[in-house]
């Protein structure tokens, strides 16, 4: 009761609090080309609410600089930037101004686009009988483009782990791409997340070579929408990884088309090239298919497939063929109100680790394991406050080889949360994870409320 009278009072504060914040309201958008908006951003800027036709991936398809905000490949959206005197007063502001493509420098200019950005967060988290400190979501991006006609980019993360925890609550912050021979990177200052090379032939699509988000995830991100929890049941994070060795999180060794048609159907293919040690040529596939029908509504599917090596199969309990992922999803954005679902089948692709005793020792056996999950996700923006609701269930489908697992074991969990940015660049918040999920072991879940704060910083400039 403690911790839900703290969630209720934060909650009334942080809306109080809100009321004090003036600000202004930025709408830009693009289809392939690159869209440059004027705004005012002297103290940051944040994205209220995605309305285009493709996800908007700070750093990577949205951004801003001194000038304003500028937008990519489909992203469109309401940016929040604080508000003036002048503003209240009823000067025009920039939000009154129209939206205008950003004059491109031409090939014989020679003009590289450069840009870096850097988020610092940690939470505080409490359950029943013990409070812990950790990271939540730190890294630094470099982005660079050049070109014209044919823009080449390149980009590369990092998470930076600044408390030096070992174990995070956010399933998306693991740096580990392993999956039956888990190598655990937890605890290291830095661990890579992204890094990738490509082209954009504009309405011939984007060729993109490296590690990268994966066409899983075009459909799993619909629900990826809080700031410490979920994302554990669409098979995305698999086995306490990023999905990178599977190809459904930040894939490895990938190469991905992506291409947009009539305005309303994205097309994404993946293909996986992760090692020359292994006996497969062709270490995976993906596909995704997206539409939006009406605005406002994008609905997609996805199906993807990692080659693993024979010898895992051979080895592991309840591993009997290659993993396969299979998600649907859908997702409503209106004025205020996000609404998302997504429901997902995996098979032989996801694991636990279940702790067995062994002369005397204790350690950790793997059972691969097929699930199907269910995540709902919800957002109510009011000015700088956001309220969030969300509902996450996985259950795993065990099979007569699973011996270990216990039978009831289930991931089912509510989430309440809300969030709340004093300025554009600094975000509050706190969330709390009522859970009814049993262990490995049949042992309930515990309930968890946390704390947290993000700083992000962005610049952008040129090289000759």
């Amino acid at each position: 009761m403690k911790t839900i009278s703290l969630l209720l009072v934060l909650i009334w504060t942080t809306a109080v609090a809100a009321q004090e914040v003036p600000s202004v309201t930025v709408h830009c958008s693009s289809e392939s080309e690159r869209q440059h908006c004027a705004a005012d951003t002297h103290a940051g800027i944040l994205l209220v609410r995605s309305t285009g036709p493709s996800a908007c991936l700070l750093g990577r398809t949205w951004g801003y600089d001194a000038d304003g905000v500028w937008v990519t490949e489909g992203c469109g959206g309401d940016f929040l930037v604080s508000g003036t005197a002048e503003t209240l007063a009823g000067t025009p502001t920039v939000a009154d101004a129209p939206a205008a493509p950003e004059e491109r420098p031409s090939r014989a200019e020679d003009d590289n686009d450069f840009s870096f950005y850097a988020r610092f967060g940690s939470i505080m988290s409490v359950t029943n009988d013990e409070v812990d400190v950790q990271d939540n979501g730190s890294r630094l991006a470099f982005e660079f483009s050049t070109g014209d006609n044919v823009r080449f980019f390149a980009k590369g993360e990092w998470s930076v782990n600044l408390t030096g925890a070992r174990t995070t609550l956010n399933p998306g912050e693991s740096t580990s791409g392993g999956f039956v021979t888990l190598e655990s990177k937890r605890g290291e200052v830095l661990g890579a997340r992204l890094g990738y090379v490509g082209f954009d032939f504009g309405d011939k699509g984007t060729l993109t070579l490296g590690k990268q988000w994966s066409v899983h995830y075009d459909i799993a991100g619909y629900t990826d929408a809080f700031n410490t929890f979920g994302a554990e049941a669409s098979a995305t994070f698999n086995a306490g990884t990023d999905g990178g060795l599977t190809g459904t999180g930040r894939a490895d060794g990938a190469l991905t088309y992506r291409n947009t048609f009539f305005d309303i159907v994205d097309i994404g293919l993946q293909t996986q090239f992760r090692s020359l040690d292994n006996d497969q040529f062709l270490d995976g596939y993906g596909v995704s298919v997206r539409v939006r029908p009406v605005r406002g509504i994008e609905a997609g599917i996805s199906y993807t497939r990692a080659k693993l090596e024979d010898s895992f199969t051979r080895a592991v309990s309840g591993l009997d063929n290659d993993p396969v992922y299979r998600i649907a999803g859908v997702r409503y954005t209106g004025e205020s109100l996000t609404l998302a679902a997504t429901y997902s089948r995996q098979q032989n692709g996801d694991l636990i680790r279940v702790p067995v005793e062994e002369g005397g020792d204790i350690i950790e056996v793997p059972e691969v394991f097929d699930a199907d999950g269910v995540e709902l996700s919800a957002r109510y923006q009011i000015g700088s406050v956001g309220l969030l609701a969300g509902l996450l269930n996985y259950q795993p489908d065990l099979q007569p080889d699973n011996e270990l697992i216990d039978p009831a074991t289930r991931q089912r969990y509510y989430i309440a949360g809300v969030d709340y940015f004093p300025t554009p660049r600094t975000r509050l918040y706190a969330e709390y994870r009522f859970s009814e999920g049993i262990d490995s072991l049949g042992e309930p879940s515990e309930d968890i409320f946390v704390l947290g704060a993000k700083y992000e910083f962005f610049g952008n400039g040129t090289r000759d």
